[in-house]
């Protein structure tokens, strides 16, 4: 592109140039390479002896120039990367990207092959005026392409595919096609996003030719052969929908009432993994019902629907507002910040990228360049830091801090904000663009969500304060139900080199993969690194597709197609968006389809609890099937919950304390219930409930199989199944008592009043029962001797 750029404006008569460029790092290294070339200072000496006159009295010699042309020979580079996003790594040699594939053309050959641009010739060429143009450069910088070039230069922009349809430069004549654009491309299997450069389509080929001439006569050169834009040029680029994620587009149609989203009839059918996919993060959000066949909207989901932003994001706002205080504020601007991307300028767009161009790297720059680039880069760091509060627990948080500042010097005035945004290396338009989509779904907020007292105190803010360590620690939670399939562990078993960067285990990564925190994470240089994190996206480093579109090879490393073979060096995938999660929050936020409970631990045995009212276990969880965490008490129930509560029941703890109840008192100065008088008559130990042989037991198992069926686990359930079945268990625990005490209990049944009292007739018929026996026959012929110990057997 250079050399064309040169021949072009050695040669041809006066017109704006136009280059289509992959990304933001090929054009400012091809900026400072055509601004050293032709740089006005350098011209001045011709343009004092050669005049450059007006546009309007230069020769009209374009006709016949560009009739007599033939059509012109093509060079094919394979060009870097980068096109509309520009979220990669950066900081490795941009000349790695270019590979010449198909020679010179054949009629500019040798001529071509040899150029050498006129200020090393010795000769002198009219100064170019070089702008860069891309979507993440400044509006006002982009605006000055629209201006007319200074008198006795001729206009050269350098541009990414936004110079393709969407505006029009005046003053461009002549067009130079590197033939390449970088996309975006979604893997449905790994959720990896990455970026590719590779062949345009010839839709969009014929798109760039038509910017040249568009307000008079012009020409296109384009830097690959006509073959290979006949062979390996696809006729139309891929639609959008098979290139990212659709699970937003699926929850819409399920808020429509479309429910076979698989089998829909779409004008582009996106994939069938990439539909089930999408259908799979809405079951994990709550979205969707995963009961129903047709997995239809729940109620959540048609909340969620309500919000112009990622499903992941609705939830959060969501359960943002379902919490006190004035963490539905914080969510929405943090929201508003991811949903329109990184705000901040990476540090070697501050410093420069040197190592892009070796013309510009340290060994070239003066004692005082290099400080002043040095003292750039530290002021940079700093910034970062201090944002992100200390110690860092999570990119979004840094986020966050950045815009409650920047709107607080925004209602000061636009020009204490500008300020802001440059000492605070902040995108100016990233940052509009947050404050309009907060404002949008603050009015969102208050009028679809439902009444709380989060909403209803809910405001913009223009003094948002930072919020406090205690909230801090509520976002991260917040984050992680959004999040939820998106965490990752430390890998115990990676051994790198030294200051090598630790490498993680994903939910859904393979054996062939190593993640790691992205550089630009302000989690990248923590130490120790943290063990759970949660990550707001996956990128894989950038791809080439290579020029015949066979495989595609790793811009930055070895020419090593990635297969994701055994046979080859596992992927390295960035992780972005980190926050630090602690280990006990997954079991409490990660649904159930994400982190289930292990089998309940045999010990300690699940017990029931009087303070809870509850049956209380051990169970160890398990996350995505994969990762096995701490013990953690669980509510119990099924068969083993009824084990333990029966064990209490007969044991007379459940009703003991209800009220003041006659005879014999408990340990600690509890009074014993009904079933706490008759619990040293049982006939069998209550601890024969939890042995493994007790379901050959007849009269064990009829009782734990009737409270499992019943589910009466908790004292209040079975005063609720006393009310409507009185005679509720009276035959089962008669087969734990003695004959002597089956009238008094028949005769009083359910044997406790509503509140849990025993009643004072039954304590009393039971009493007499007791008074009759002696020690020796309490003790023989009741079943047990008072010698048994707990571990004895009942036979």
């Amino acid at each position: 592109a250079f050399k064309k750029v040169s021949k072009i404006h050695s040669k041809l008569p006066p017109g704006g140039i136009l280059v289509f460029l992959t990304g933001q790092q090929e054009i400012e290294v091809l900026v400072r390479k055509l601004r050293r070339t032709f740089d006005r200072t350098t011209s001045s000496s011709a343009s004092s002896t050669t005049p450059v006159l007006p546009a309007a009295e230069q020769p009209d010699e374009d006709a016949g120039l560009f009739d007599e042309m033939e059509d012109v020979g093509r060079d094919d580079f394979e060009i870097g990367e980068e096109a509309e996003n520009d979220e990669e790594e950066d900081g490795e040699s941009e000349e790695e990207d270019v590979e010449v594939l198909g020679g010179i053309s054949d009629d500019e050959g040798e001529e071509e092959a040899l150029f050498v641009p006129p200020a090393e010739r010795g000769e002198e060429a009219m100064p170019l005026h070089v702008l860069p143009l891309y979507s993440l450069l400044p509006t006002q910088a982009q605006l000055r392409v629209f201006e007319d070039p200074p008198p006795g230069t001729r206009l050269c922009v350098i541009a990414t595919n936004v110079a393709e349809t969407s505006i029009t430069i005046p003053g461009i004549k002549y067009v130079v096609d590197c033939g390449k654009v970088k996309e975006r491309r979604y893997d449905t299997h790994t959720s990896v996003q990455t970026f590719q450069i590779g062949w345009t389509s010839r839709s969009s080929a014929d798109q760039r030719a038509g910017r040249a001439g568009r307000v008079g006569p012009g020409h296109c050169y384009r830097l690959f052969s006509s073959a290979v834009f006949n062979d390996y040029f696809q006729q139309f680029s891929k639609p959008e929908i098979l290139r990212v994620p659709i699970e937003g587009v699926v929850l819409s149609m399920k808020s429509m009432g479309i429910n076979q989203i698989v089998g829909f009839p779409f004008p582009t059918p996106p994939g069938k993994d990439n539909l089930r996919s999408a259908e799979k993060l809405l079951m994990h959000l709550g979205a969707l019902d995963s009961a129903s066949p047709k997995l239809r909207i729940t109620d959540l989901g048609k909340l969620m629907g309500r919000f112009p932003v990622s499903p992941r994001f609705a939830k959060m706002l969501i359960v943002a507002s379902q919490q006190p205080g004035n963490l539905l504020a914080f969510v929405i601007a943090m929201v508003a910040g991811l949903s329109v991307g990184d705000p901040f300028i990476r540090d070697q767009d501050v410093i420069g990228d040197g190592k892009a161009d070796d013309d510009d790297s340290d060994g070239g720059l003066t004692e005082g360049e290099k400080e002043e680039r040095k003292k750039k880069r530290g002021k940079w760091f700093k910034v970062m830091q201090i944002l992100a509060g200390d110690p860092p627990t999570s990119d979004s948080i840094r986020i966050l801090r950045a815009i409650g500042a920047y709107t607080a010097e925004q209602a000061r005035s636009p020009i204490s904000a500008s300020r802001f945004c440059k000492s605070h290396f902040l995108r100016p338009k990233a940052m509009e663009e947050i404050a309009k989509l907060r404002s949008q779904l603050t009015n969102l907020a208050q009028t679809s969500l439902p009444a709380t007292p989060s909403v209803s105190a809910l405001c913009l803010d223009p003094q948002m304060p930072p919020p406090s360590a205690r909230e801090t620690v509520q976002l991260r939670q917040i984050l992680l139900a959004g999040l939820a399939d998106n965490i990752a562990r430390l890998d115990d078993t990676f051994r790198g080199s030294k200051g090598s960067a630790p490498v993680y285990v994903t939910a859904w990564g393979t054996k062939h993969e190593q993640f790691r925190i992205h550089p630009a994470s302000a989690l990248s240089q923590v130490r120790p690194p943290p063990r759970w994190i949660a990550y707001e996206e996956v990128a894989g480093r950038e791809e080439r597709i290579a020029a015949d579109n066979s495989h595609a090879v790793d811009v930055r490393g070895t020419d090593v197609a990635l297969s994701g073979g055994p046979g080859g060096e596992p992927r390295r995938i960035w992780l972005k968006g980190i926050t630090v999660l602690d280990e006990a929050w997954l079991p409490q936020v990660l649904p159930a389809s994400l982190c289930r409970d292990g089998k309940i631990l045999e010990q300690p045995a699940p017990r029931w609890e009087e303070a809870r009212d509850d049956v209380i276990g051990f169970a160890v969880p398990f996350v995505a099937g994969r990762w096995e965490l701490a013990a953690r008490e669980v509510t119990v129930r099924g068969t083993d919950g009824a084990k333990a509560f029966a064990k209490a029941l007969v044991e007379g703890r459940v009703f003991a304390g209800c009220g003041k109840a006659k005879g014999r008192s408990m340990a600690k100065g509890k009074a014993k219930d009904i079933f706490g008088m008759l619990e040293p008559y049982l006939t069998t130990k209550p601890a024969a409930l939890l042995k493994e042989w007790s379901k050959t037991q007849t009269k064990i198992s009829s009782l734990v199989t009737t409270l499992a069926v019943a589910e009466v686990q908790t004292r209040a359930s079975l005063l609720a199944k006393w009310k409507t079945e009185p005679a509720f268990l009276l035959p089962l625990y008669l087969a734990w008592v003695p004959a002597e005490f089956h009238l008094a209990l028949r005769e009083s049944w359910p044997p406790v009043a509503a509140s849990g009292e025993p009643l004072p007739k039954l304590v009393k018929a039971l009493t007499g029962v007791m008074t009759r026996g002696d020690d020796d026959k309490k003790g023989s012929s009741h079943g047990r001797t008072g010698g048994e110990s707990e571990d004895d057997s009942d036979f």
